[in-house]
């Protein structure tokens, strides 16, 4: 059976090296990017069980990225996003609160981030 394969994006990289070494451990595969034309990229070419957005990327939003999730011809169309929120003082466009199925404020514990996955349904 195939690992479910997971996409963080946050440019807290040392944060998403944390992420990504207790997901793989856990079972997953874990990709990570910083930046959102790199997200949007492998979004269009791979599919993913879930995706971990954080929406301040410095100077950038996660919005495009975002869409590039919720458009209905795209390859992920279905998959849930989980925000990893700094502050829940952030601006999301309405036409992609959709596809945020969770949001996680930081700082967050490597528990939250499995009972994340299963409340979207994805299993290791």
């Amino acid at each position: 059976m195939a690992k479910a394969s997971l996409l963080i994006v946050d440019s807290d990289n040392h944060l998403a090296q944390i992420m990504a070494s207790f997901l793989n451990f856990c079972g997953f595969r874990v990709t990570h990017t910083a930046r959102k034309r790199e997200a949007i990229k492998k979004l269009s070419f791979q599919r993913y069980s879930a995706v971990f957005i954080d929406p301040d990327l410095k100077k950038e939003t996660g919005d495009e990225i975002l869409r590039a999730i919720a458009d209905k011809s795209g390859l992920n169309s279905k998959t849930p996003v989980i925000l990893l929120a700094g502050s829940l003082d952030f601006k999301i466009a309405d036409d992609v609160i959709p596809t945020i199925k969770q949001i996680i404020p930081k700082p967050f514990t490597l528990e939250d981030l499995i009972g994340a996955l299963k409340n979207v349904n994805v299993e290791k």
